[in-house]
C-alpha cells in the first residue's frame, strides 16, 4: 500500500468520525471529506466546500475590479468570458482559454442533464473579465453557485448588449453542431 492508498483509507475513517468543519453554518450536504482550499486541507461537506469557493471568489473578484478600476492594468487576460443560460432558467457566467468553446460539451452533459446549454453572449477576455463580470453582477448570484447567478431584467438587458460577436459565431454554430451529433447518436 503507498502513500496514497493510505492516506485515502486515513481520509475515509477520519470522515466517518468528524464532523464538517462548518456543521452549524448551513446544513451539511454530501459526505465530509478531506478537501483542498487555498493549499490546506479542511474537513468539510460538499455544501460547505461550495461556499468557502463562492466566498473566495467573490474576495478576487472585488481584488480585481479594484485593480482595474485603478487603471492599474488596462488588458485582460488571455481567453474569453461567456455566458449561458442552462435549463433551469440560471446564468453561468464563465471563461475558456482553449479558443472555443468544447467546455460547453462537458457543461451541458454534467450540469444540464445532456441538454445543450444556451450560449447568451461572449467576451474577449479570460479570468480578469469574467472576475470583472462575477462583481458587476454579485447581487444576483445563487448562493453557493460560484458561477451562477439569478437574471433579472437589468443583467439580462446587459447580457444581451453583450451578444456574440462576429469572430465568435463560428464557436457558437461548432457548439451547436457538436450537441446535435450527440443527440442524434443517442437516438440510434
Amino acid at each position: 500500500m503507498d502513500n496514497s492508498d493510505l492516506f485515502e483509507e486515513f481520509e475515509r475513517e477520519l470522515a466517518t468520525k468528524l464532523e464538517c468543519a462548518m456543521a452549524g453554518q448551513i446544513k451539511c450536504q454530501g459526505k465530509v471529506r478531506v478537501r483542498r482550499f487555498m493549499s490546506e486541507g479542511i474537513l468539510l461537506c460538499e455544501a460547505h466546500m461550495n461556499v468557502l469557493c463562492s466566498w473566495r471568489n467573490e474576495q478576487t473578484a472585488r481584488d480585481v475590479a479594484e485593480i482595474y478600476e485603478a487603471e492599474l492594468v488596462t488588458e485582460h487576460t488571455a481567453g474569453e468570458t461567456y455566458c449561458i443560460r442552462d435549463r433551469d432558467g440560471l446564468v453561468k457566467i464563465g471563461m475558456t482559454s482553449k479558443g472555443d468553446l468544447s467546455r460547453l460539451v462537458n457543461l451541458s452533459k454534467r450540469a444540464n442533464g445532456g441538454e445543450p446549454v444556451e450560449v447568451l453572449a461572449i467576451l474577449p477576455g479570460g479570468r480578469s473579465r469574467e472576475l470583472l463580470t462575477h462583481h458587476l453582477w454579485k447581487h444576483r448570484r445563487v448562493i453557493d453557485k460560484t458561477e451562477r447567478f439569478n437574471p433579472d431584467p437589468e443583467m439580462t438587458a446587459w447580457i444581451e448588449k453583450q451578444g456574440i460577436p462576429p469572430e465568435y459565431k463560428s464557436w457558437v454554430e461548432d457548439y451547436e453542431t457538436r450537441m446535435e451529433r450527440k443527440a442524434a447518436r443517442c437516438t440510434r
